[in-house]
This record gives C-alpha cells, sequence and structure tokens, in this order.
C-alpha cells in the first residue's frame, strides 16, 4: 500500500483495481457449494446442486452486456450476515435500455421499473420504462453523466435469477440497488435504477432482505427508478423484507419498483407496489410477452398499492383484469391509472383501499353497482359497466371532460341508474377546459346526504348539465355551483320529477363566479379602495374612484355569473395590490317540482378589509356583484331562501386618519317560472351595503326578481 500511495494518480487507480480483481475469486460453479469468504459469479448460468452462503461472506453479482446471474440448484441458503450483491454492478454511466442522459447542469436518473428522475439540466431526457413485471431478468441502466468527458452517472444494479427444486432460505440480504451519481466539477450524475431479483423454488423461507431499489438522486443530479422482483413458491414462509423502491433525493425522483408474487401451488397471482411515501414517478406495468402493438392481458388475484404508489397500464389493448372481489389493496394512498386504449377491469363491488384513474383514451370497466369508500375514481376516459354509484365514508368521485360512457363522445356521461353521495364523500363534475358542453345523465335519483358534497364546475361552452329522475339534498348535505371564468357561463339541474333541497341544505356559488377586475360588469380598482362590481344595478363606488362596475344581464332569462369587485392599491412602503371580492355563480334549474327548504345562494363576495402593516393602514377592495339563479318548474314549494346578494363595501383607515371604503356590489338577478307555487319567503336580491356612513362610498344596486 506504501508503494501505492507513492505512484502517478492515474496508475494508482490502475493498480488499485487489478489488486481488486485478483482478490475477488470466482464462486464455486458446480456440485455443493458452501461459501464463507467473498467471491463473485460472472454473468451467465451457473448449476449446483445446492449453495450455501455464510456471514460474514458476501458474493458479488456481475453483468455483462444486459445479462446478469441465473444459478440452478436444489437449495439455497443465505446466513444470517451474508449477503448477496449486485448493487451498482448493471450498466454503467448513460448505458442501458433505460439509461438517463448527459445533463451539465445535473443530468436524468435511468429508467427501469418506471422512469428514472429528471436531472436539473432541462435539456436531460428521464430513463425510459423497460423489463418485464412477471419474469423480471433486466439489469439496472445507469444514469446520465453531468460531463462529456468523464462518466459520472451511476451504475443500475445487476439481476439475480435463482431456480431451486428444494428451498431458498434467505436470512442474509439480496441487494441488487442502483448506484447514486457522482460529482463532475459542480454538478452531478443521475443515479443508476435497481436492477432485478427472480426466484422460483418449491419453498421460501427466512426474514432477510430482498431490494432492488433505485439510487439516490444527488444534489442536482436525479435519482433512478426502482427496478423489479418476483417471488414463485408453493409455499412461502418469507417473513422478511422485500423493497423495490424509487431512488428518492436530488433533483428529481424517480419511479417506484414492482413486487410480484405467484402462489404456485393454487395459481394466485399479486403484485405490490410500495412507494414508501417518497412521492415517486408511476411503475409501469410491462411485459416482454407481448408488443407495445399487440393484444395483451394481465390477471392478477391482487394490486396492493402503498405508500403513495402509483401503477400505470400505459398500452392499448393492453388490459388487467382483477380475479379476486377483494383484489383492489392497499392504504388508500397510491392510484392506479390506466392509459391509452388500455382496459382495466375490476369485480370487486367496493373501492376502498386504492384510486383508480382512466386517462383519455383509456378504459376502466367497472361492475354495475359500486361504492367508492375510500381513494378516488378519477374519469377522465371511458368508464363501461358502471350503472348504480355509490361514494360514501371518505370516497371521491371526480368526472373530466375526456371521459365518457360507451357510445358517446367525450364530456358525455350516462347511468341508467342512481347516485348516491353520503357520509363525508364528495362528487366533483368538472368542466374547465371541456371544448364541449359536460353533460352527465342518470336515469335514477341523485342523493346526496349527511355530509356529503358535489361540486359542479361550469364548462366553457355552454357550461355543464347534471340530470336525473329526482334528486334530493338532506341532512347538512352541500352543493358548489362554480361558474366558468373563460366563457361566463354556469351550471344547469334537470331533474325529470321533484328537486328537494331540505332544511340544512345549502347549494352555493358565492364568491364562485367572476375574479376581482373582471366580467362585464367589473369594479375599477383605486387607491385604497376598489369600487364594487355591477351587475342588476351599477356598483357602489369607492372613496378614490367615482364609478362603479356597470349593470347588465337579463332580468326574464338570467344566467350570467357575477362580476369581481376592484382592486385596492397604494405604494405607502412598498406597492401592493388587493384584489376585490369575486362575483357570484349562475344556475339554472329545470324540475318538475322544487321543494326548497334550504338555501341556493350565488351571492357576490364582499371586499374585506385588509391590514397593510407597513403603512399602519386599513384598505378596503370593492365587493363582487350577485350572480343569477332562473327556475323554471312545475310546483314551488318551501320556506327557504333564494339569495343573489351582492357583497358589502369593505373599511379602511390610513396614518393620517382619512377614511377610505370599497364600493358595495350589485345584487345579481332571480327568476322563477312556475305553473302553482306555494314559496312563502322573499328572495334576497338586495346590493351590498356601506357598512360605515360615509359620502364618498355606497353600497351596490339592487337586484331583480321575476315571476
Amino acid at each position: 500500500m506504501t508503494k501505492l500511495m507513492k505512484c502517478l494518480p492515474v496508475v494508482c487507480i490502475l493498480l488499485i483495481f487489478l489488486s481488486a480483481s485478483a482478490l475477488a475469486a470466482p464462486c464455486p460453479s458446480s456440485g455443493v457449494a458452501l461459501i464463507s469468504s467473498n467471491c463473485e459469479y460472472a454473468a451467465g448460468s451457473y448449476t449446483l446442486t445446492s449453495i450455501r452462503i455464510s456471514s460474514p461472506a458476501v458474493v458479488s453479482i456481475l453483468s455483462t452486456n444486459g445479462l446478469g446471474v441465473t444459478i440452478n440448484t436444489g437449495d439455497f441458503t443465505l446466513d444470517v450476515g451474508a449477503a448477496v450483491n449486485g448493487t451498482g454492478l448493471g450498466y454503467g454511466s448513460s448505458a442501458g435500455s433505460g439509461r438517463g442522459s448527459l445533463g451539465t447542469a445535473g443530468a436524468s436518473g435511468a429508467g427501469h421499473a418506471g422512469e428514472g428522475g429528471a436531472g436539473k439540466d432541462s435539456t436531460s431526457t428521464v430513463g425510459a420504462a423497460y423489463g418485464d413485471v412477471m419474469r423480471p431478468v433486466a439489469v439496472g441502466s445507469g444514469g446520465g453523466s453531468c460531463s462529456n468527458t468523464l462518466a459520472r452517472g451511476g451504475a443500475g444494479g445487476s439481476a439475480l435469477h435463482i431456480i431451486a427444486s428444494g428451498t431458498v432460505n434467505i436470512s442474509g440480504a439480496i441487494n441488487m440497488d442502483g448506484a447514486p451519481g457522482t460529482l463532475c466539477s459542480s454538478t452531478y450524475g443521475g443515479s443508476g435504477s435497481g436492477g432485478s431479483i427472480w426466484i422460483e423454488a418449491a419453498t421460501v423461507t427466512g426474514a432477510g432482505l430482498l431490494q432492488a431499489s433505485g439510487g439516490v438522486g444527488v444534489v442536482t443530479g436525479a435519482a433512478g427508478s426502482g427496478g423489479r422482483i418476483a417471488v414463485y413458491s408453493a409455499v412461502n414462509k418469507f417473513s422478511g423484507t422485500m423493497l423495490a423502491r424509487a431512488g428518492g433525493g436530488g433533483n428529481d425522483n424517480g419511479a417506484t419498483g414492482t413486487v410480484y408474487l405467484v402462489d404456485s401451488s393454487v395459481g394466485n397471482k399479486s403484485l405490490v407496489v410500495d412507494s414508501g411515501n417518497v412521492a415517486s414517478r408511476p411503475a409501469w406495468l410491462l411485459t416482454s410477452d407481448a408488443s407495445v402493438f399487440g393484444p395483451y392481458t394481465f390477471s392478477f388475484s391482487s394490486i396492493t398499492l402503498l405508500g403513495t404508489a402509483n401503477l400505470l397500464l400505459p398500452y392499448a389493448p393492453w388490459r388487467v383484469v382483477l380475479l379476486d372481489s377483494t383484489g383492489l389493496r392497499g392504504d388508500s394512498s397510491g392510484t392506479f391509472t390506466t392509459n391509452g386504449a388500455a382496459d382495466f377491469s375490476v369485480v370487486s363491488s367496493a373501492l376502498t383501499a386504492v384510486s383508480l384513474s382512466v386517462n383519455p383514451t383509456g378504459v376502466l370497466t367497472l361492475p354495475a353497482d359500486f361504492d367508492v369508500r375510500a381513494g378516488t375514481l378519477m374519469i377522465n376516459g371511458q368508464i363501461e359497466g358502471l350503472q348504480n354509484l355509490t361514494a360514501s365514508v371518505i370516497g371521491r368521485v371526480s368526472l373530466y371532460c375526456n371521459g365518457s360512457t360507451p357510445d358517446l363522445p367525450p364530456a358525455s356521461y350516462s347511468f341508467s341508474r342512481s347516485w348516491t353521495v353520503r357520509d363525508s364523500a364528495s362528487i366533483v363534475v368538472d368542466g374547465r377546459g371541456c371544448s364541449r358542453v359536460l353533460s352527465v345523465n342518470l336515469g335514477g335519483q341523485l342523493v346526496v346526504s349527511n355530509s356529503a358534497s358535489m361540486t359542479i364546475y361550469a364548462s366553457p361552452v355552454n357550461g355543464t348539465w347534471l340530470s336525473a329522475d329526482s334528486l334530493t339534498m338532506q341532512n347538512t348535505a352541500s352543493m358548489s355551483i362554480i361558474g366558468n371564468t373563460v366563457s361566463g357561463d354556469g351550471v344547469g339541474l334537470v331533474v325529470k320529477n321533484t328537486m328537494t333541497v331540505g332544511f340544512s341544505n345549502v347549494i352555493s356559488g358565492n364568491g364562485l363566479g367572476f375574479p376581482s377586475r373582471t366580467g362585464p360588469g367589473a369594479g375599477p380598482q383605486g387607491t385604497y379602495g376598489g369600487s364594487g362590481a355591477g351587475h342588476s344595478g351599477e356598483g357602489g363606488r369607492s372613496t378614490s374612484f367615482g364609478q362603479g362596475g356597470v349593470a347588465y344581464g337579463n332580468t326574464l332569462r338570467p344566467a350570467s355569473l357575477g362580476s369581481g369587485g376592484g382592486n385596492a392599491v397604494g405604494s405607502d412602503c412598498y406597492s401592493w395590490n388587493y384584489p376585490g371580492g369575486a362575483g357570484g355563480a349562475a344556475l339554472r334549474i329545470l324540475a318538475g317540482a322544487l321543494q326548497l327548504l334550504g338555501t341556493v345562494s350565488m351571492n357576490g363576495a364582499t371586499g374585506g378589509s385588509i391590514s397593510v402593516s407597513c403603512a399602519n393602514s386599513y384598505i378596503a377592495p370593492g365587493a363582487g356583484s350577485g350572480g343569477s339563479i332562473w327556475i323554471d318548474v312545475g310546483s314551488f314549494s318551501g320556506t327557504g331562501t333564494l339569495s343573489v346578494l351582492g357583497g358589502d363595501s369593505g373599511y379602511g383607515s390610513q396614518r393620517n386618519a382619512n377614511t377610505y371604503l370599497g364600493g358595495g356590489g350589485s345584487a345579481g338577478r332571480v327568476a322563477v317560472y312556475y305553473t302553482t307555487s306555494t314559496f312563502s319567503v322573499p328572495f334576497g336580491a338586495s346590493g351590498g351595503m356601506q357598512v360605515y356612513d360615509d359620502p364618498l362610498g355606497e353600497g351596490g344596486g339592487h337586484g331583480t326578481g321575476y315571476l
């Protein structure tokens, strides 16, 4: 060693490498192998009678050109304290099917079970996903380098395949991790991806470790994807740990790996994806049995998603079929997503432990009766089979613009039966960004009860429309109506028979119309006080601006959103600009009968009084105007409230004791058409009040009510 320290640096490195290689003896390749000291298996296939690795031996698993090590044996035993190591022994820097790419400001991580992380250098593309979830033999890829001349990407993990006719006992550790990227002059290379571990045996036992995780990201370099693990056995008594996680840290995390378990005695096939609560890219369901252009069906008894894991079915016409009615498992934090025209078929009647997401042109097939009890059902592709939907406990359902039911265009849903939303569950119908009207048609009833909620976003093309045979809100359930601020469209509810809004129920679009300083009646901004927005009348003037927002809309057919109040601006000790209150949304109701015992309100939001601490001042933005309610029913009854109030003005004061007032918002408009009515409560359609008596500020204009 003394001689080595005196040699030239390049020569030293070479000598150290040669010395290490000389000390790494080859492992036994035949007969009964008893390994008690370090050795290595070169890439290739080996057949032994049995193999036992005892502490403190470390057996290295090398690879060449993407080929790892296969061991055929009777029994395989890895004792406590012994290890089989392939960390960083796969593809080198910027090599392999999922290699990261060059990034001189920070390189990308390597992909395997999913994509690698993104490096800080925006030109460095992430490493691609590859490999086989069921038969993992692929070597991990190398992360991208941060240098054109130096190999600084972390190497991938190697690959080990054990085929045992008897027992595989893992009491030590098998590790096929990717290695971290290393330093260039001031930035870092991307990290390598995890490799593969595949065990086939009659019996698997032990309490050790199987691990094929991605390399940890370093500073500007990105982390590598996790690798893949598969265990096939007739008897599985393994009580240890199996980890195929994303490399975390650095500029970006890689993807989670996959763990595939087969009970060969009965044919059960289980897939586990566990991110360990590290925000990771999704693991990809891939197989070498089919090209990305050919049909293929993955059949699983169960899929378990843990620790915020995401799983992606990426290609069409691939599909996933769950064979067990309780096959969707997890801790409610993970999401399964179908992509392209990929199809996921679920036989379970309830979603209790994971989230399901179908992307545009993807297909999700559910039973006719389905209950979302936890997690989220996100529909942005085609949904098949489902007719009777329940969202309960803490479940969440979201319908988007690109989704549909069979034989209908995007943004068109038709269900022959009912929706029930109860407990603390929620349903979101999201029309934002649609290129056409978003419509949802229920052949049965819609019931929203307990503390459940519905949120409906208007499409920018003629709004969003929800229709049902009947609609009942009860207990403390609520519904939010959100106007589209691009087009000014609102939301429509069409009920064939009776719509009932209970005593404690609220349908609200308060402050959910146009935001500050937008809309046809937008309030002008002013120093210390903004003016109120107009709608049915003019908005109130502020102290500093002598004009409120203008009047607009239609008295007989009110469908306009309320406008936003004016901002309050100033520059006492720095420039500040506080937004005015937003306007109310717009709701259209068409029903055979409406029983209103609760509240329907589309009020404008107040401008408020805001403290500006550096100026020891209070300023008052202008208030928003009320929105619109248009009702057309056969019979109208109840003792509830219809409200399109303008927001109240705010009050401000400045250090010199001057008073500054924002303007109140104008009220909106209400129109009710009916055949018979016993409705007994007047409408709320007054303008926002002037909170303080001052001749320089004023309330908004009153609204209109048309019967």
